[in-house]
Formats: structure tokens, C-alpha cells, sequence
């Protein structure tokens, strides 16, 4: 993983340990970010039987190097959308120069989604946080790599390495035909909902 490289090592042992835990994916969505639980508690994100499924589906592309590109039709607080973010907020941090944006379809779920991505940055353990430039309502923005991720109602002029588009079938149409238009055949694309 490229961006191991900027880390101190303290010891070739300790370089070891990080290369084989921090070079797994699935190690690191379940042993760096936390999520607020039911119980008003941070967690480390611990997968549940429906992001388990969306996990095996989706890592054979994602190992293979290939596009995600993948729909989930879901039932509501099952996980899937803090599934996704933390996914693609791991991507931003551990695959250099990337741009994620996450498409929401009105403010209230903007800022919740918002406040999941933030919540799981915030709670990485400091060695491992890359620096950051900007923090606000919105984005985040991570100098040292050439990465960012945002929310938003829209997104138009921005080239995206990896999309999210959250509660898809309340979304308005025409901001997800731009979106999805200006992508490249290489954008990742995920996108949940319930049903409308």
C-alpha cells in the first residue's frame, strides 16, 4: 500500500506487523475506524451478516483490480450505508491520489452520512491518519497523498476515481445522470436504497 510508505517505521519487526495488517482491507475496516452504535457508543465497525454479503460479493473485483460497481436495495439501519463509507473512506486514505464523493439525495442525510465519515476518520489511531488540510461540514482533504472525500447534493465538475450514491431511488434523476455521465469506465460506482 503506497501510503504506508510515509509512516515512521520503528523496526523492521514493527514495518512487518504494519505491512500485514494495514495491507488487508477487511483488517483495516474492522480494526481502524469506529462507528457510533445504537447505544450512543463508539465501536470498532464490527461487519454484520448484510455487510458480510456486500463484502463477498464486491472484494473478488476489488482484489482482482477491477471497478466496483454494485447496487444494494436495502432495508433501513441494516449498515449498508456505513458500510460503503467507511469502504470508500479507507480507499481515499490508503490509495494515493483518489477523489470520492458520495451523493445524497437531501441536506438531513447529507449531514448524517457526513457525521459516519468524519466519526471513523476522527477515530483512527493517529500513526495511522494521514495529515489533513481541510475538515469541514463537508470534506475532507488530505494534502500529503492528493486525496479528498465530500458529500453533496450534486456533484458536476469533478473527475471521481470512486462514487457513492446514497438512497438512489429518492435521489433526483437528473443529478445522478450527470454524476454517473462524467464518470470513466474506472470509477468505482456503489449505490444503496430502500425501496421507492
Amino acid at each position: 500500500v503506497a501510503v504506508l510508505a510515509q509512516w515512521p517505521d520503528d523496526s523492521a519487526e514493527a514495518s512487518a506487523r504494519l505491512r500485514a495488517t494495514c495491507g488487508s482491507k477487511v483488517w483495516r475496516l474492522t480494526h481502524l475506524y469506529k462507528i457510533r452504535d445504537k447505544r450512543r457508543k463508539l465501536r470498532k465497525l464490527e461487519l454484520n451478516s448484510v455487510q458480510r454479503r456486500i463484502l463477498a460479493k464486491v472484494l473478488p473485483d476489488y482484489e482482482a483490480g477491477r471497478p466496483i460497481q454494485h447496487f444494494d436495495l436495502k432495508f433501513r439501519q441494516g449498515g449498508v450505508s456505513t458500510f460503503w463509507l467507511a469502504w470508500w473512506l479507507d480507499e481515499t486514505i490508503f490509495r494515493k491520489n483518489s477523489i470520492t464523493g458520495v451523493l445524497s439525495d437531501d441536506r438531513e442525510s447529507l449531514g448524517y452520512l457526513w457525521k459516519i465519515v468524519r466519526t471513523a476518520f476522527l477515530s483512527m489511531p493517529d500513526r495511522l491518519k494521514p495529515r489533513l488540510k481541510d475538515d469541514s461540514k463537508t470534506a475532507l482533504s488530505f494534502p500529503d497523498i492528493h486525496s479528498d472525500i465530500f458529500v453533496s447534493l450534486e456533484i458536476k465538475s469533478t473527475a471521481l476515481h470512486n462514487l457513492h450514491i446514497s438512497e438512489y431511488c429518492y435521489c433526483d434523476p437528473t443529478e445522478i445522470e450527470r454524476t454517473i455521465g462524467a464518470a470513466s469506465p474506472d470509477t468505482n460506482i456503489t449505490m444503496e436504497s430502500t425501496g421507492n
